[in-house]
Protein backbone atom coordinates (compact mmCIF):
# COMPACT_ATOMS: atom_id res chain seq x y z
CA UNK A 1 0.00 0.00 0.00
CA UNK A 2 2.32 2.40 1.17
CA UNK A 3 5.11 1.57 -2.13
CA UNK A 4 2.17 2.56 -4.15
CA UNK A 5 1.87 5.79 -2.99
CA UNK A 6 5.21 6.37 -3.21
CA UNK A 7 5.48 5.35 -6.68
CA UNK A 8 1.95 7.82 -6.97
CA UNK A 9 4.00 10.54 -5.95
CA UNK A 10 6.80 9.98 -8.13
CA UNK A 11 5.04 9.83 -11.10
CA UNK A 12 3.24 13.19 -10.08
CA UNK A 13 6.50 14.75 -9.39
CA UNK A 14 7.92 13.82 -12.21
CA UNK A 15 5.12 15.09 -14.73
CA UNK A 16 5.33 18.41 -12.79
CA UNK A 17 8.71 18.80 -13.40
CA UNK A 18 8.53 18.05 -16.64
CA UNK A 19 5.36 20.56 -17.07
CA UNK A 20 7.10 23.40 -15.57
CA UNK A 21 10.63 22.56 -17.61
CA UNK A 22 8.11 22.71 -21.19
CA UNK A 23 6.77 26.47 -19.58
CA UNK A 24 9.97 27.73 -18.75
CA UNK A 25 11.54 26.88 -21.77
CA UNK A 26 12.26 30.07 -24.22
CA UNK A 27 9.77 29.47 -26.79
CA UNK A 28 8.67 32.16 -29.23
CA UNK A 29 5.83 34.26 -28.82
CA UNK A 30 3.25 32.01 -30.97
CA UNK A 31 4.26 29.13 -29.75
CA UNK A 32 3.74 30.52 -26.36
CA UNK A 33 0.49 31.81 -27.41
CA UNK A 34 -0.51 28.76 -28.65
CA UNK A 35 0.03 26.82 -25.35
CA UNK A 36 -1.99 29.30 -23.25
CA UNK A 37 -5.06 28.97 -26.02
CA UNK A 38 -4.70 25.30 -25.81
CA UNK A 39 -5.40 25.49 -22.10
CA UNK A 40 -7.78 27.78 -22.43
CA UNK A 41 -9.63 25.49 -24.93
CA UNK A 42 -9.26 22.50 -22.59
CA UNK A 43 -11.06 24.33 -19.64
CA UNK A 44 -13.83 25.27 -21.65
CA UNK A 45 -13.51 28.76 -21.35
CA UNK A 46 -12.74 29.20 -24.92
CA UNK A 47 -13.29 27.58 -28.63
CA UNK A 48 -10.95 26.82 -31.31
CA UNK A 49 -10.04 29.71 -33.14
CA UNK A 50 -10.25 33.07 -30.39
CA UNK A 51 -9.96 36.57 -31.54
CA UNK A 52 -6.64 37.16 -30.87
CA UNK A 53 -6.14 41.09 -29.74
CA UNK A 54 -2.28 42.18 -29.29
CA UNK A 55 -2.23 45.50 -27.19
CA UNK A 56 -5.26 47.01 -28.65
CA UNK A 57 -4.62 45.66 -32.48
CA UNK A 58 -6.54 42.64 -33.76
CA UNK A 59 -4.70 39.80 -35.31
CA UNK A 60 -5.91 38.40 -38.13
CA UNK A 61 -4.06 36.43 -41.62
CA UNK A 62 -3.08 39.44 -42.69
CA UNK A 63 -0.99 40.78 -39.81
CA UNK A 64 -0.09 37.70 -38.06
CA UNK A 65 2.86 36.86 -39.26
CA UNK A 66 4.32 40.84 -38.89
CA UNK A 67 3.28 40.64 -35.31
CA UNK A 68 3.95 37.21 -34.13
CA UNK A 69 7.49 37.46 -35.83
CA UNK A 70 8.88 40.71 -33.70
CA UNK A 71 7.40 39.60 -30.65
CA UNK A 72 8.86 37.11 -27.92
CA UNK A 73 7.83 35.77 -24.76
CA UNK A 74 9.27 38.15 -22.63
CA UNK A 75 7.40 41.12 -24.18
CA UNK A 76 4.41 40.00 -22.72
CA UNK A 77 3.34 41.73 -19.75
CA UNK A 78 -0.39 39.95 -18.93
CA UNK A 79 -2.58 37.27 -20.77
CA UNK A 80 -5.54 37.41 -20.06
CA UNK A 81 -8.74 34.82 -21.80
CA UNK A 82 -12.51 36.25 -22.11
CA UNK A 83 -14.70 33.99 -22.79
CA UNK A 84 -17.66 33.30 -25.17
CA UNK A 85 -19.88 35.04 -23.56
CA UNK A 86 -18.20 37.92 -22.52
CA UNK A 87 -16.00 38.47 -25.24
CA UNK A 88 -19.37 38.46 -27.01
CA UNK A 89 -20.72 41.76 -25.02
CA UNK A 90 -17.65 43.24 -25.89
CA UNK A 91 -16.74 42.13 -29.05
CA UNK A 92 -19.77 41.32 -31.26
CA UNK A 93 -20.06 38.07 -33.09
CA UNK A 94 -15.91 38.65 -34.06
CA UNK A 95 -15.65 36.68 -30.89
CA UNK A 96 -17.82 34.03 -31.47
CA UNK A 97 -15.14 31.92 -30.09
CA UNK A 98 -13.75 34.07 -27.72
CA UNK A 99 -10.81 36.34 -26.87
CA UNK A 100 -7.10 36.33 -26.10
CA UNK A 101 -5.93 39.75 -25.05
CA UNK A 102 -2.26 40.20 -24.84
CA UNK A 103 -0.95 43.49 -22.92
CA UNK A 104 2.98 43.96 -23.83
CA UNK A 105 5.28 45.31 -21.17
CA UNK A 106 6.94 48.39 -22.40
CA UNK A 107 9.77 46.44 -24.75
CA UNK A 108 7.19 44.96 -26.94
CA UNK A 109 5.09 48.17 -26.77
CA UNK A 110 8.20 49.36 -28.65
CA UNK A 111 8.67 47.27 -31.11
CA UNK A 112 5.00 47.09 -32.21
CA UNK A 113 4.86 50.67 -32.55
CA UNK A 114 8.16 50.33 -34.33
CA UNK A 115 7.10 47.72 -36.75
CA UNK A 116 3.97 47.97 -37.32
CA UNK A 117 2.45 50.82 -38.96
Amino acid sequence: MNSNRFILLLIVLAFFFTWNNVISQDTDFESFLNLHIEKAIVNGQINQDPLIIVQGLPIDSTNKHDVFSILEKSDVKELSVLETEKALDIFDNNAKNGVVLVVLNRNGKKKLKRNIQ
